[in-house]
């Protein structure tokens, strides 16, 4: 017979449950828990503090650019320095003492020598400022004479032009109804300088039409008016090349763009 390990209760060995309980009679088999040892547990070692560390020696600066820098030097003199510095002053004495002694026989040897010298020296000295005096003397004349001979062939030069000038006919003739000069310009800086209506102020009508014109003519243009073409074929300096009616006033410059509206405002003045 068996007890039930559920509720106590006997029941027959073949038995696998329970008649009472229904569970099952098989004792589930726990295992053995080990016994606890009776021996004492020695306490735990507190854990070790780490040794100190020794500090590391302090780095000697390498560079001279670095603080703390040092030169080191070597201490050990060697006893040939001494010996050295001997010898040099020792040489060094017996080069002054011997030129010393050569430049005072020198001196006493060659005192007259040196009179005569110097007083060589003094003659020739002058000699060479006479030559330069004379020198000086010879080419201010030269500068001089060439200075007069270019006035005078700058005058014979200014006298021949002017009579050559004098020499040339003025060509005359009408121009609608004003006796008018020929072959030189009305305005000959008009395409250099820019003139004023004032400068103007004097001039009479058809100068100031001829004159406004001219700059047209500097450029080779051909006139339609016929009066105008026969003036300006009269000019010497006139090339007309380009027809009146293909001219383009792109080739004019900014003086004498503005020179053609002075004009035309001096010529709007008359009337």
């Amino acid at each position: 017979m068996k007890q039930c390990p559920h509720c106590g209760r006997e029941q027959s060995d073949n038995n696998i449950y329970c008649l009472y309980c229904g569970k099952s009679m098989i004792e589930l088999r726990q295992p053995k828990q080990p016994e606890p040892s009776k021996e004492p547990v020695p306490p735990p070692e507190p854990p070790k503090e780490p040794a100190p560390k020794e500090p590391d020696p302090p780095k000697q600066p390498t560079s001279p650019t670095q603080p703390g820098y040092t030169v080191q030097t070597n201490r050990k003199k060697s006893n040939s320095v001494p010996m050295l510095l001997v010898l040099v002053l020792v040489a060094t004495a017996a080069v002054v003492g011997g030129y010393l002694f050569l430049h005072g026989n020198s001196a006493k040897n060659g005192g007259e020598s040196t009179g005569e010298s110097q007083s060589f020296l003094a003659e020739e000295s002058e000699a060479v400022e006479t030559t330069a005096t004379e020198t000086d003397y010879e080419t201010e004349s030269q500068d001089v004479e060439s200075s007069y001979e270019t006035e005078a062939q700058t005058t014979e030069e200014q006298e021949t032009q002017v009579a050559q000038e004098a020499s040339e006919p003025a060509i005359e003739r009408y121009f609608q109804g004003e006796l008018v000069t020929t072959g030189d310009y009305i305005l000959p800086d008009s395409d250099t300088r820019l003139y004023s209506v004032d400068e103007l102020a004097g001039m009479t009508a058809t100068q100031l039409r001829l004159a406004r014109n001219e700059i047209y003519a500097r450029h080779g243009r051909l006139f339609k008016d016929d009066e105008l073409q026969a003036y300006f074929n009269a000019c010497d300096w006139y090339s007309g090349t380009v027809s009146w009616d293909s001219f383009d006033d792109a080739v004019f410059s900014a003086t004498e763009k503005a020179n053609i509206v002075t004009i035309q405002e001096a010529e709007a003045r008359l009337g």
